[in-house]
């Protein structure tokens, strides 16, 4: 994991890659854990167990 989190200096994905790296660790808790809101206003979430 550790050579999958260090990103190259000038590389030009450099954000995306931090992203991904991001979304992986906080898979679980982005996934279960997260009010979605569009304009302040708050959508339900899927209510399905993956």
């Amino acid at each position: 994991l550790y050579r999958c989190c260090t990103l190259l200096i000038g590389a030009t994905n450099t954000p995306v890659v931090f992203l991904k790296v991001v979304y992986y660790i906080l898979f679980n808790y982005i996934l279960y854990n997260y009010l979605p809101f569009i304009n302040n206003i708050y959508i339900k979430k899927l209510k399905i167990n993956y």
